[in-house]
């Protein structure tokens, strides 16, 4: 027996409005609904299965997301494309009848309803995940709907890599337009820097490419500026050749930090920086570890220790170390399994100019907070720093450059990523403010320091960050330009509000 999925129909959609205007004039919430139940039943006219119902083990799977807060948003319908005419037919559906959406790749925000929308419609691009390379291997093309590891995997195979997110389930389709930051970064910028052409479905449902040569303003403004212009259906990105890798993560006690912040400074700042070599400095504290500092290290290259981290080796304090020989794609799968989905997330995003003080200023700022968190369940808690190195802004440049607009002084800029992960969304309310203050008080160090830089990384952003203003007003109007071009009646500020709107 063949079991369905019933969808909501166009007579119980009446009776719905009729109940609403026994009491009063149709409610605009109701009014939402409507419009959307209708959009869906086009959809599902036009799209057939490929368009998914409450109940449908399709939606669960379309549904579930790393931060909580996120599972907790239900559409009401989900569309689950896989090719661009599909997206294209579904964008001409929506706008035609007015209805609000998101769109998702691996789902990986923590920003609430970022990738998804309570009673309105998803478009879940998991579909479009193709991957295919030129002949000489020096060029991927990929469907935005896939996630990082497994085009890493793919690409392994052939000795080459591209510039990209850490994690094994982040979507390529949302990451590539923030500032993603990887294994490559020093050696080939922000993982936006290396697309050489995108295809982007627009409002009015066209398919467009955007590339140096065509289209160029929306080439430039995919390269930071997120959804703001269009639904990416595939990227076309430069390779680069890396095979096996070293990574290692060592921690410390507190007696490190001295050492640490200076080692670290130095790293950074280094003016024969080592391209391969990429750092990461952890602050973090957990319940069952307690406070800690902690070195994150990758090598591009199948070298142990190598010499451009010997500054570190000999620092005093040390309490573990990890370190082996391994690949991109399985180091992504490691670093996914240190953020297990399920758990409330919040995240927030801050920089300032490389300076000991500062490094060491955050250190006791981010101890200090611990009081106020540290009875939550399940608490996480935890900032990470990494570098934006001098060769990264030349690597850019040299690729065309994006619109974030980062100015990389010599001894380099030092972003700021807090994590926060705890079990109960009964805490999320208070873990706000305490974030919120957290990032204050970083801040606040900063310009006293001298140090603050406005830049805010897109993709660790907190919601309430204005991301797009922190690249600068030229690019901030840039973007408004190109949005003006593209979406004319702000499609996609209206119709698709989650996300880093202009």
């Amino acid at each position: 027996m063949r079991h369905f999925i019933a969808k909501p129909s166009v007579f119980l959609l009446a009776v719905i409005s009729y109940v609403d205007l026994t009491c009063a004039r149709l409610d605009p919430a109701s009014a939402h609904v409507a419009r959307t139940l209708n959009c869906c039943d086009r959809l599902s006219n036009s799209l057939s299965s490929k368009v998914v119902y409450s109940g449908s083990s399709f939606y669960n799977d379309s549904t579930s997301y790393w931060a909580a807060a996120q599972n907790a948003i239900k559409p009401l319908c989900v569309v689950r494309p896989t090719t661009a005419e599909d997206v294209s037919s579904a964008i001409v559906t929506l706008v035609g009848g007015s209805c609000k959406f998101a769109v998702r790749t691996g789902g990986h925000g923590s920003v609430t309803a970022i990738s998804t929308i309570q009673h309105g419609i998803t478009i879940d691009m998991r579909g479009l995940d193709a991957i295919a390379l030129n002949d000489d291997n020096s060029v991927a093309t990929i469907g935005a709907g896939q996630t990082w590891g497994p085009a890493y995997s793919a690409l392994y195979q052939v000795g080459v890599t591209i510039p990209g997110g850490r994690d094994y389930g982040i979507g390529i389709g949302g990451s590539i337009l923030g500032d993603a930051l990887g294994y490559l970064a020093p050696q080939t910028g922000f993982g936006a820097d290396s697309v050489i052409e995108f295809e982007v479905v627009i409002a009015n449902g066209s398919i467009v490419t955007a590339n140096k040569d065509l289209n160029h303003d929306l080439w430039r403004s995919l390269k930071g500026g997120s959804s703001n212009f269009g639904i990416v259906t595939k990227v076309i990105i430069e390779t680069t050749a890396v095979g096996d890798i070293w990574a290692s993560s060592t921690g410390y006690d507190s007696s490190a930090i001295d050492s640490e912040a200076q080692a670290f400074h130095d790293f950074v700042a280094d003016p024969s920086y080592d391209v391969k070599a990429v750092l990461l400095l952890a602050y973090s504290y957990t319940a069952a570890a307690g406070y800690q500092i902690a070195n994150l290290y990758t090598y591009t290259a199948p070298i142990e220790k190598p010499a451009a981290f010997a500054s570190f080796y000999s620092i005093d304090g040390q309490i573990g170390n990890v370190s082996a020989l391994t690949n991109i794609p399985d180091y992504s799968v490691d670093q996914d399994a240190t953020s297990p989905d399920g758990l409330q997330q919040i995240t927030f995003s801050t920089t300032f100019t490389n300076n000991v003080q500062q490094l060491k200023d955050v250190w006791s700022i981010h101890n200090k907070s611990i009081a106020s968190i540290v009875d939550i369940a399940d608490i996480s808690w935890s900032l990470t720093l990494e570098p934006l190195t001098a060769s990264l802004a030349a690597a850019s440049a040299a690729r065309g450059g994006n619109v974030m607009n980062v100015e990389v002084p010599p001894e380099g800029l030092i972003l700021t990523l807090g994590s926060f992960s705890f079990s109960s969304a009964c805490n999320y309310s208070y873990m706000n403010k305490e974030v919120d203050k957290l990032l204050k008080d970083i801040e606040h160090a900063a310009k006293k320091n001298g140090v603050y830089n406005p830049f805010i990384g897109l993709n660790h952003a907190k919601g309430s960050q204005d991301v797009m203003k922190s690249y600068g007003a030229d690019s901030y109007a840039f973007l408004k330009q190109t949005a003006k071009k593209y979406d004319p009646d702000q499609v996609f500020q209206k119709l698709m509000p989650g996300g880093f709107k202009l």
